[in-house]
């Protein structure tokens, strides 16, 4: 911004002349966690905290010193409405920027400036330092550091008095503002997830669906499904037997190979909720394809990558909204190692379900995982034709069921939950099309939960930007009017040497030329633009 640009009233000034600039020293070891004394002993990680918890002043740090303990250390406190800021390393880049409310010792990682309160007001130098990056200030010889000659030399435009307060009042408001925005925003994702629980119950209670059953008297009951779904699942292990004994040479010559087959255990549903008129309880494992088993993966997959392998799918791989595997970071194995676990490769359509660590994610393999295979710590579940997919996933993403799967799950190394236990595990079943009917509608509205938290998340990420160019403004003067009978800037600044010393010849010469001596050699503007 040039002197032109400047608006009416504002000088152009080095940091140096209007405030004191200052360092910290080491902290004493032996004071480590003095809880009370005269003055707090800030360190960076003091700055941290406030601004974690959302507050831009310093009232308190973790250590405190007394007057006596200044001595040794030639100490001296920074008076209340110093500006602190980190001084050394990877810190810098933080951009922490902090007001001190009362007088306090830094240590030699922080770096405070003292403002000229007859000049500038200590509100409006914080928020203009905060539209500063210092980093490319810091000098790195093993560790960037700041010196206080570079930041004398900062370029700050600087308002009269009277406007600062008017900047600072209308800045501080709408950064008030900001924050309760960010608030409400941050309260979004929880109550969202509590959301989505609650369509969730109420859809395995039947409360979606209770207008359409009573629409639908005549439709086929579970129970009835549920036996014809033992039949489907006996003839198809039975085929599936037969295959493999003929593949085997051991063609069968009676039927006493079919005494192997073992039906599901009956599922005891007095312990259970109860269930809307037509549904019924069965298990996961009397829901499964006869011919194919619920199995976990990949015991030893081998090294990291192997380059045209099989896909591998992991826990880390499993969503935590949704139900589509995230396919763009998949690990790959070696054919022969994929080729001796067949039981668990996909074909399309199976339910995923993480069994250790992080218990009960669910994903469903959708037909481009056709040939991937899974790890150990994920279970595969092949479901009957007559349920849908997205029926046991949507159950196994229920409140009821996330409970019992960590309490079925044992702690060893991780949490770990057993095939034999999720097989077992109770599903609530509709008739064939109920259960269409109820995918359909929890998808509907899961995709609306989604896309409300996909719209917070956006208006989250707007703020940053939103402050930024709220600060941009105010120190371009477009933020408040300017008011004319304000005391132009220059008129408060004192006199540079050169002025004192020809102060009679030059007093009746424009106030402009003083600005052109105080020019900055160098200058770090706004960090942020709208």
């Amino acid at each position: 911004m040039s002197d032109d640009d400047l608006p009416i009233g504002w000088s152009e000034v080095r940091l140096g002349d209007i405030a004191e600039i200052r360092s910290g020293v080491g902290f004493p070891p032996a004071l480590q966690g003095r809880r009370n004394g005269a003055y707090a002993f800030a360190k960076v990680g003091d700055l941290s905290a406030a601004i974690r918890s959302g507050r831009d002043v310093l009232s308190g740090a973790a250590n405190y010193v007394d007057e006596q303990d200044l001595k040794p250390l030639r100490a001296k406190p920074m008076p209340s409405g110093t500006i602190l800021f980190p001084k050394i390393g990877e810190s810098i880049r933080l951009n922490y920027r902090v007001e001190a409310s009362s007088p306090l010792v830094v240590d030699n990682n922080v770096m405070g400036v003292v403002p000229d309160t007859a000049v500038v007001l200590p509100r409006f130098l914080l928020h203009r330092l905060r539209t500063v990056d210092l980093y490319p200030l810091a000098v790195s010889t093993t560790v960037p550091s700041l010196r206080k000659s570079d930041l004398a030399e900062l370029s700050i435009e600087l308002p009269p008095l009277g406007e600062q307060r008017r900047i600072v009042a209308r800045v501080e408001d709408l950064l008030a503002r900001s924050r309760r925005a960010k608030e409400a925003l941050d309260a979004i994702p929880p109550l969202l997830e509590t959301l989505r629980r609650s369509i969730l119950a109420a859809a395995f209670r039947g409360e979606l669906t209770a207008e359409w059953r009573a629409k639908h008297p005549d439709v086929e009951p579970a129970d009835r499904l549920l036996a014809r779904i033992r039949v489907e699942r006996r003839r198809k292990w039975e085929e599936a037997e037969l295959t493999r004994l003929r593949a085997k040479g051991a063609a069968p010559t009676d039927d006493r190979w079919k005494e192997k087959y073992r039906e599901p255990e009956p599922m005891n549903a007095q312990a259970l909720p109860e269930l809307p008129e037509g549904w019924a309880w069965s298990s996961i494992d009397e829901l499964s394809a006869g011919d194919s088993s619920v199995c976990y993966g990949v015991v030893q997959p081998g090294e990291d990558d192997v380059s045209g392998g099989v896909p591998l799918v992991r826990v880390c791989d499993l969503p935590d909204d949704g139900f589509r595997v995230e396919r763009s970071d998949l690990r790959t194995i070696s054919a022969d190692i994929g080729a001796e676990y067949n039981r668990s490769r996909l074909a399309g359509g199976e339910v995923l379900v993480s069994v250790v660590g992080s218990i009960g994610r669910v994903a469903i393999a959708d037909s481009g995982l056709a040939g991937a295979n899974i790890a150990r710590a994920v279970a595969r579940v092949v479901l009957t034709p007559k349920v849908p997919s997205e029926w046991l996933a949507f159950a196994l993403k229920s409140s009821t069921l996330q409970r019992r799967l960590l309490l079925e799950s044992r702690e060893v190394a991780r949490k770990t939950l057993n095939v034999g236990q999720l097989a077992g595990m109770p599903v609530p079943v509709a008739s064939a099309e109920e259960m269409r009917v109820v995918c359909s509608v929890l998808s509907q509205r899961h995709a609306t939960v989604a896309a409300l938290s996909r719209d917070a998340e956006v208006s989250r990420a707007q703020i940053p930007r939103l402050e930024s160019s709220v600060l941009a403004r105010a120190f371009r003067g477009e933020l408040v009017p300017q008011d004319p009978p304000d005391h132009p800037t220059e008129a408060m600044l004192p006199p540079t040497p050169a002025e004192c010393n020809e102060a009679c010849a030059l007093e009746l010469k424009t106030k402009s030329a003083r600005v052109r001596t105080r020019r900055p050699r160098a200058r770090i503007g706004l960090q942020h633009r709208e």
